[in-house]
């Protein structure tokens, strides 16, 4: 029981018995206002508690990025679709056609059913190597040409020696652009890409052989396209 209870219970008892002693009172008021005052320090000591909220941190989300890479496909046409300009016997598009025969080009495994296949008669070579040409018009519409280059492969050839060696040089406007210098049976080279020059007229190929002892190697420039440029 608090202690300022207590004295208003002594307060109630001398009341009621008819006590008029003024000091007890007073001192009982004294009591009461000290207790009071003491109350009243005390609250003001001790503040009332504060409760702070700490707000959640804000969790922005990971945006994964949406741009894509844009794939631009160049628009070309295949060297077989174009007619010639000049021309070789032994210069074949699309495919061999021999004796009403028509046969595939095989390279490096793969088959084509696009592209150039070439070769010089043994017996048009007048020494040890012999050349021809081709050419095209390109009228000012292709900026670039690729195609994959190597030998026939179902003709069996083994050793330099019996089919000789070739070369393929690409002229543009009169201009060399390309030499694949001299290779065997055993070469393949793919994805070849050549820039030619800018508002190209004339494309020319010229095929350079060695023969040998069984004769010349058939040689494929597989997928041979020419790239278009924006404007045509």
């Amino acid at each position: 029981m608090s202690k300022s209870v207590v004295l208003l219970i002594i307060v109630v008892v001398f009341v009621l018995s008819g006590c008029s002693d003024t000091r007890i009172i007073d001192t009982v008021k004294a009591e009461s206002i000290s207790v009071s005052d003491v109350s009243e320090e005390k609250s003001e000591e001790t503040p009332e508690s504060t409760i702070e909220i700490t707000p959640k941190p804000t969790i922005k989300p990971t945006l994964e990025p949406t741009d894509t890479p844009v794939v631009v496909i160049e628009e070309f046409d295949y060297i077989d679709d174009l007619a010639f300009s000049m021309h070789f016997e032994t210069l074949f598009t699309s495919n061999w056609r021999f004796e009403n025969k028509t046969d595939p080009f095989v390279m490096n495994g793969n088959t084509y059913d696009k592209g150039l296949g070439m070769f010089i008669r043994s017996k048009n070579i007048k020494g040890d190597r012999g050349t021809v040409n081709a050419a095209w018009n390109l009228n000012k519409m292709y900026h670039r040409i690729s195609f994959d280059m190597g030998c026939e492969q179902s003709f069996g050839y083994d050793i330099e020696e019996k089919y000789g060696k070739y070369k393929i040089q690409i002229i543009a406007d009169g201009k060399e652009i390309w030499d694949s210098g001299y290779r065997d049976y055993k070469y393949v080279l793919e994805n070849i890409e050549i820039v030619i020059v800018e508002n190209c007229e004339r494309l020319e190929l010229k095929l350079t052989q060695y023969k040998g002892t069984n004769g010349t190697l058939n040689v494929v420039l597989g997928n041979f396209r020419l790239y278009k440029n924006s404007e045509s």
